[in-house]
C-alpha cells in the first residue's frame, strides 16, 4: 500500500518549541555510535500534546524520538514513515537541510544524515 499522501506537512511552531526545550533535559539511551532513543517517562505524553492534540495525527500510530549525531536509517514493517524534525539540519541523502517542524516521509533505505532531534512515527493516519 502506498504511504498516505496528505496536506500537513510540518507541525506547530510553538508547540515544537515547547517538547524541544523538554527534549532537551528528556532521558536517553544509547542506540548505535552517535544515535540515541529517548527513554523518558514522559514522552508518551509529550508526543500525545505535539502530534494528536493539536491534530496532525489520529490515534493508534507507532512512534520513537530520536537524537543523532551519526547518519541513521529508520525501519517500519510498512517500509516508510514521518520524519519530523525537532531540532538540527538533517537531511536526507544528499538532499537539502529539513526545515525544522517538517514532516517528510522516509523510506527504510533512505540515510538521514544529522545532527537532529526527531520522532519517527509509523503506521499513521493523518488528520485532513
Amino acid at each position: 500500500m502506498p504511504p498516505d499522501e496528505t496536506t500537513c506537512s510540518s507541525i506547530d511552531e510553538g508547540r515544537r518549541k515547547a517538547f524541544s526545550q523538554w527534549f532537551s533535559t528528556a532521558s536517553f539511551e544509547a542506540f548505535a555510535k552517535g544515535v540515541s532513543s529517548c527513554n523518558d517517562r514522559e514522552l508518551g505524553r509529550r508526543v500525545w500534546t505535539l502530534l494528536v492534540d493539536s491534530g496532525v495525527y489520529e490515534e493508534g500510530f507507532e512512534y520513537s524520538a530520536w537524537r543523532t549525531e551519526a547518519s541513521s536509517q529508520f525501519k517500519s514493517k510498512a517500509g516508510s514513515g514521518d520524519l519530523i524534525v525537532i531540532s538540527g539540519t538533517p537531511r536526507v541523502g544528499q538532499g537539502r537541510p529539513l526545515p525544522l517542524g517538517s514532516i517528510t516521509r522516509v523510506c527504510n533505505e533512505d540515510v538521514i544524515h544529522p545532527p537532529m532531534d526527531c520522532i519517527y512515527v509509523s503506521s499513521a493516519t493523518k488528520k485532513k
